[in-house]
């Protein structure tokens, strides 16, 4: 299976707020410079879009997707929910908010804890052990048996668990092609 994006035409004129469906919060600034640079497209010639007196926000095309992006003002969970909150007041058709950056919450994972994160890996996690995929730390214990997650946000929606079984498949294929057929 292949992916085509259609690229069209795209004036520097801002779109209708209504128009983006993504939205992609940053909690640091180097983090949002990244970011911008994955668009296809910048409204407004890259410089902010004036939508709101309370935050800043910069708008563009990634693929066939309208995708609003934006800062946090301090690293914390309390200025993330306040943006988000505000970029869904600003935007109110987005479908997916993001929350992109340094994953310093992950520095190892895998058997024993022996895999480090590395700048360039991506994580992305999904419901499993009965919780929804997403867990705050502060909300929960480490035992002898390992955390213990208190709470949890709700699961992703199906489209982009779909998409994560996708990448996992796209990642099989390319790692195990011999094993393939024994499997078939």
């Amino acid at each position: 299976m292949s992916l085509v994006l259609k690229m069209s035409f795209e004036s520097d004129s801002e779109p209708n707020p209504e128009a983006y469906t993504v939205g992609w919060i940053a909690q640091m600034p180097i983090e949002l410079t990244a970011a911008r640079t994955a668009f296809d497209f910048k409204f407004n010639n890259g410089h902010s879009l004036c939508l709101s007196g309370h935050n800043e926000y910069f708008g563009g095309r990634i693929g066939d997707f309208y995708v609003v992006m934006a800062v946090c003002a301090e690293i914390g969970t309390t200025h993330a929910q306040s943006l988000a909150r505000n970029m869904c007041d600003v935007f109110p058709r987005i479908e997916f908010l993001l929350l992109v950056g340094i994953g310093g919450g992950v520095p190892k994972y895998g058997t024993d804890l022996q895999e480090e994160m590395v700048l360039g890996d991506v994580v992305v996690d999904r419901p499993g052990y009965g919780i929804s995929g997403v867990f705050d730390y502060s909300r929960g214990a480490e035992t002898k048996d390992g955390f213990i997650a208190s709470s949890s946000v709700p699961a992703p929606p199906d489209l982009l668990l779909q998409a994560v079984g996708t990448l996992e498949s796209n990642y099989s294929m390319e790692f195990y092609p011999k094993i393939i057929p024994r499997i078939l």
